[in-house]
């Protein structure tokens, strides 16, 4: 929310490593982030066309754009992608919308965000989507450089009897695996992977 850039700018964070994402941004959010200069994950054409009304070439929007991807595993216990959903274009919607943004003097377009599900206890369930996500950006990269890939989380915590933790070893270095080897293609080498944890971090942390 607006709120939580605000709270995050006043505790010293850096716009520029900041992130805001989720449908239903008021005018007024976005507006603070255009002009903090906090990335912006584009959920909609209509927050797209909200933004564009915004944004300006001197004051422009720093955008990455949400995905919806057409498949979403089944153990992922909340889905945000998979079918409709306000969480992202759908994939088959994307290639032409990231033209667009691409070719507006208001925009700059820092990549890709991909969050399909959470809440996820199996570490091959989790690689499977960050394989899933890194195809999707390579196709729409267009050979291009992406400074950004968000590849979403998803990364679960047994909060009941009988649930067996995520895995972190396994999926770590297969993530690390998988990353070096994207890094090989011209479209990766200097792109930042970025992981959301918060679930993963926040949960144990009270009752």
């Amino acid at each position: 929310s607006g709120g939580e850039v605000r709270l995050a700018l006043g505790a010293g964070y850096p716009a520029a490593t900041l992130s805001f994402a989720g449908p239903g941004k008021a005018d007024e959010e976005l507006a603070l982030a255009v002009r903090e200069g906090v990335t912006l994950s584009v959920e909609s054409e209509g927050e797209l066309a909200r933004l564009l009304g915004i944004a300006t070439p001197t004051c422009p929007a720093n955008v990455v754009l949400r995905i919806n991807p057409r498949v979403t595993a089944a153990a992922f216990a909340m889905k945000m992608g998979g079918g409709p959903s306000a969480f992202g274009v759908p994939e088959e919607d994307a290639a032409p919308l990231l033209r667009r943004m691409r070719s507006e003097a208001a925009l700059r377009v820092e990549g890709l965000h991909v969050y399909a599900g959470t809440q996820c206890l199996d570490a091959a369930t989790l690689l499977a989507g960050v394989d899933e996500t890194l195809r999707l950006a390579g196709e729409l990269s267009g050979g291009a450089p992406l400074g950004t890939v968000n590849l979403g989380g998803g990364l679960g915590v047994a909060y009941f009897a009988g649930q067996a933790a995520l895995d972190l070893a396994a999926f770590g270095a297969g993530l690390a695996e998988r990353l070096d080897r994207a890094r090989r293609e011209p479209w990766f080498r200097d792109t930042r992977f970025v992981l959301e944890v918060g679930r993963w971090l926040a949960a144990p942390a009270g009752t």
